[in-house]
């Protein structure tokens, strides 16, 4: 059984620790320079102030988090933070125009071969297909290896064997319109490519 602790933001298969995608693809490295900490993606070689990755990674969850609840139909709008009412308006006016048919959210999956883990933040029906969907509200330059890993992962688990098409929806912090991203690549070498470099827990 897969299990996750939110405070260690750790996961554990029958209670042994599971690396999980976001940990494998290990995009940004957090690294000190004369007393400053920066992130720097090990793919592209961007660097940012860890303070503003930080501070992004916050309001990416806050936002994660305020999806799932309207995709369940518990948000309270009155509750939000006025910075999170456009993006969630948006993310919800994407719903209705698009005509999404949500199935799952914040979907927990385990490969059961290859010993890896993660959460899909929706699992729906786009354009009639069954679809996996990421939710992104910052830079991610390995979005097409992180759904090829969690398609291969959620098929694997369910022992699904028709299509699946994988999306990457792109929710603008500052409530922009989102945009949605049909990935066509299968990246999946690549993610075994990087679990290969990044030491498995044990």
């Amino acid at each position: 059984m897969l299990t996750f602790d939110e405070t260690s933001h750790s996961y554990f298969w029958n209670n042994k620790p599971v690396t999980s995608v976001t940990q494998i693809i290990n995009e940004f490295i957090k690294v000190t320079i004369n007393g400053s900490d920066w992130h720097v993606n090990r793919f592209t070689g961007a660097v940012i102030p860890s303070y503003l990755m930080e501070e992004g990674a916050e309001k990416g969850k806050d936002l994660h988090k305020g999806c799932q609840l309207l995709l369940q139909g518990g948000l309270d709008w009155d509750s939000l933070d006025i910075e999170y009412v456009a993006p969630l308006q948006q993310f919800e006016k994407w719903l209705k125009q698009f005509q999404i048919e949500p199935l799952y959210t914040e979907t927990m999956f385990y490969h059961p071969k290859m010993n890896y883990c993660g959460t899909i933040d929706l699992i729906a029906v786009v354009d009639k297909v069954l679809s996996i969907v990421d939710f992104k509200t910052g830079e991610c330059s390995t979005v097409d290896i992180q759904l090829s890993a969690y398609k291969e992962g959620w098929t694997a688990q369910e022992k699904y064997y028709g299509k699946v098409d994988k999306y990457a929806l792109w929710l603008p912090k500052n409530g922009n319109q989102p945009k949605l991203e049909k990935i066509t690549v299968d990246s999946f070498q690549d993610f075994k490519a990087c679990m290969i470099l990044k030491p498995r827990r044990k």
